[in-house]
């Protein structure tokens, strides 16, 4: 069985960069985003780290209205999760430059996430390969 893991609010502090070595990696506020089916960011967050992309989609923002966005592929790291893996990622076009990432449900897939909204905090339990076994979280 994996590691349990705690995290306080719904902030992570993420890393991400390219293929390109000689280009900086950046540190990032993650958010946690339920509502969002993918990993998105700033454009401008892309640009900086070089990423190249590898497609153009449309998509549905959270106001109905739909933007093309780019897709690129990054290596994502979460100290606090103990993950690293590259992932796909949709940089849109924003009105204002932000550090964000939101992670959607394309990260979150990889944990059964729970929320304990008095104290705060974000309980990660990582899938391994075996199967959940959900009587094990009953309580």
């Amino acid at each position: 069985m994996a590691a349990e893991i705690w995290v306080s609010g719904p902030q992570l502090e993420i890393t991400l960069h390219g293929s390109d070595p000689s280009t900086p990696t950046e540190s990032l506020e993650g958010l946690i985003d339920t509502g969002a089916s993918v990993i998105c960011l700033d454009g401008r967050v892309a640009t900086r780290l070089g990423l190249v992309a590898i497609n153009r989609k449309p998509m549905q923002v959270a106001d109905g209205s739909q933007v093309m966005a780019s897709v690129y592929m990054a290596e994502m790291t979460i100290a606090g999760l103990g993950f690293k893996e590259w992932v796909e990622i949709y940089a849109l076009p924003m009105a204002r430059p932000s550090p964000r990432v939101l992670l959607g449900r394309s990260f979150l897939r990889n944990y059964m996430v729970t929320y304990n909204g008095r104290e705060e905090l974000f309980h990660f339990y990582p899938f391994d390969d075996a199967p959940v076994r959900y009587e094990e979280f009953d309580g």
